[in-house]
């Protein structure tokens, strides 16, 4: 299926793609698959064998964890522009995360084979799969920095606006979804459900959040930060 113009135009301002030469851009596109995928369908599973990346070009997807004996839990939302799957491909090891969408999404997709033609032929593109890595990496210290926070409202609030993905940019402004469950959003701030529900009631009545079926949406970030701490 041929790649969307939209796909086309984020493509056009992506990091990975841009680092390519000229000459190895059309090549790229070529071996690009687009996959379309419905709200609740997986893109792979923990455990699965090692495969190739994924781009983000519509929707979003969703990330599943395992704890303790392999107790899994969905604990991250990716959205559209950003790549995944980059560290089964780097190291030719198992999924180390499950991946599944969190509503219909567009994904293009490069296989294995083909990614590995492309960096023998173009090094570069190592160097920017580790970049992906690392933000990723980032996000989970952050994650983990947050769910140090003793104070509960400041670490469900820290949970929500990293869901949304806009912890760490406190100027960015508009709505934002953040596509869980009260109950979903209750686990990874690590907190009991009827707390999650009173504090989301109690930002909803000061006009941060509204909440919908399985989704909270950001309206006002500005308000929302007002409810971290200053440990936050």
């Amino acid at each position: 299926m041929p790649l969307s113009d939209k796909a086309k135009a984020m493509l056009a301002k992506d990091r990975l793609f841009q680092s390519l030469p000229e000459e190895a851009r059309p090549l790229f596109l070529e071996r690009l698959m687009t996959q379309r995928v419905r709200g609740g369908e997986w893109i792979y599973r923990l455990g699965d064998s090692a495969g190739g990346i994924y781009f983000i070009a519509d929707g979003g997807v969703r990330v599943e964890i395992a704890t303790g004996a392999l107790n899994t839990f969905i604990a991250h939302y990716i959205p559209a522009s950003l790549w995944f799957g980059e560290p089964s491909a780097l190291t030719g090891q198992p999924r180390m995360v499950g991946v599944v969408a969190a509503q219909n999404s567009e994904l293009l997709h490069i296989s294995l084979p083909h990614l590995n033609q492309l960096i023998a032929n173009y090094p570069e593109i190592l160097r920017q799969l580790a970049v992906i890595t690392q933000m990723y990496l980032r996000t989970a210290i952050g994650a983990i920095a947050d769910l140090m926070l003793r104070d509960t409202e400041a670490r469900f609030v820290a949970t929500l606006l990293r869901l949304a993905g806009i912890r760490d940019d406190d100027t960015v402004t508009g709505r934002f979804d953040v596509f869980f469950s009260q109950e979903e959003i209750a686990a990874m701030a690590n907190v009991a459900r009827t707390t999650a529900n009173t504090l989301l009631g109690k930002l909803q009545k000061e006009g941060a959040v509204e909440i919908t079926y399985r989704r909270i949406v950001i309206v006002d970030s500005a308000k929302l930060r007002a409810f971290l701490n200053t440990d936050a």
